[in-house]
């Protein structure tokens, strides 16, 4: 009985789910207010953001094009490959792995599980194939356009003050964050004060060599610099900052 309108279509959708997620909502609904009496809303999102904010609202899923699948993609020797989730490689030395590492994969044994030269790890780690469903490969799958449009949802869903769904966004994008998306999440973070969202896109950019070399060759805009103060540097960057300051200590 409430129909949202986008530059490029509408959409249809429960006036009581939509009050009941949003005091917004139910405040302008029940007013005389221009959406009281014409059951509109109009929104600068497009389409498919607003349908992937309803989707989220009524089950609390992606629509099912959206998800990985769960077992992970399969690798092969040479492919680039992204940690979407932190975990623990499966090496004798095991080392964590953040999410947004990077690396290749260089080998893959006789039960599958893989050897990766990661960026910012000297020494190669081996990872189950049980851990597959924490990486991606490098430019697909839960990066790029999909990153941006639940960062436009998150917009959405703090504008209209539905906290329990800018919960559920921002925990999908902390889990998921994506170079490719990067500068969208990272602007919706800092504008809306998501305070875990945007630690979470400072560490990332911490451990993705792709992040850091769009921030120094000046890619992003003046909000995501600003927010990502101080600069991201790699592990090997910051490591040998740290030997020359306590060379530089006098005893």
């Amino acid at each position: 009985d409430v129909e949202l309108v986008s530059p490029d279509g509408r959409v249809g959708c429960h006036s009581l789910i939509l009050a009941r997620a949003s005091p917004v909502v139910g405040a302008m609904l029940s007013s005389s207010m221009q959406e009281g009496r014409s059951r509109e809303f109009m929104l600068e999102e497009p389409l498919r953001v607003v349908k992937l904010f309803l989707a989220l609202l009524y089950t609390g899923c992606l629509p099912q094009e959206h998800e990985a699948p769960p077992e992970g993609p399969a690798l092969k020797v040479g492919f680039h490959i992204v940690v979407r989730a932190a975990f623990v490689s499966n090496s004798a030395r095991s080392m964590l792995l953040p999410a947004g590492t990077e690396g290749e994969v260089q080998r893959l044994d006789e039960l599958g599980d893989a050897l990766v030269k990661f960026d910012g790890f000297q020494q190669r780690q081996w990872v189950a194939r049980r851990n597959f469903c924490r990486l991606r490969l490098a430019g697909t799958g839960g990066g790029g356009q999909l990153q941006e449009d639940l960062a436009s949802a998150l917009s959405l869903a703090y504008r209209w003050q539905a906290l329990a769904l800018t919960a559920v966004l921002a925990e999908r994008l902390e889990r998921e964050l994506s170079a490719e998306g990067f500068e969208r999440v990272l602007e919706a973070a800092a504008l809306h004060g998501a305070s875990r969202l945007q630690a979470t896109c400072a560490a990332f950019a911490q451990n993705s060599a792709q992040v850091r070399a769009a921030y120094e060759a000046g890619k992003y805009g003046p909000a995501a610099r600003a927010a990502l103060r101080p600069p991201p540097r790699s592990s090997g960057a910051r490591r040998r900052r740290g030997r020359r300051r306590r060379r530089g200590c006098r005893s």
